[in-house]
């Protein structure tokens, strides 16, 4: 029905992560539990059960999620991957009743990566981001 709040802004989504950063760093085989910073979630969405969603390599995972005031905590999950590659993007979603992802308009998704692939030697291992802590 009509209502006074109307447009994106006012949507249920994901606002950020806890960094600010869109990316969600997580080193591959290490167990981490994802939060993210919500908006607009109302009363009767607060109630439903949420879920988030990662899509490792085309698999998609869910685990169970609890909302704490404007904050969901996703349940720890092991975070690997088959490619060969350094590191990989997966995708991120948090679903509320069944079914229904909150927007995620800032597009946060995870990075995986793999200390041991990202570097082959020292002065590589060194010159790493320290966003990786390698």
């Amino acid at each position: 029905g009509p209502s006074i709040r109307s447009g994106p802004e006012f949507c249920p989504r994901i606002n950020s992560t806890i960094h600010d950063s869109p990316e969600i760093l997580v080193s591959a085989g290490l167990p981490k539990s994802v939060r993210v910073k919500v908006d607009n979630i109302a009363q009767f969405i607060a109630q439903t059960r949420f879920v988030c969603q990662f899509n490792i390599e085309g698999r998609v995972t869910s685990v169970t999620a609890n909302l704490l005031s404007d904050t969901i905590y996703c349940d720890e999950l092991d975070f690997t991957y088959t490619s060969r590659a350094p590191n990989i993007t997966a995708t991120f979603a948090v679903i509320w009743g069944q079914s229904k992802p909150l927007d995620n308009p800032e597009n946060i998704h995870v990075l995986i990566y793999r200390c041991q692939e990202m570097a082959d030697n020292c002065g590589m291992c060194l010159s790493l981001d320290e966003k990786y802590q390698c």
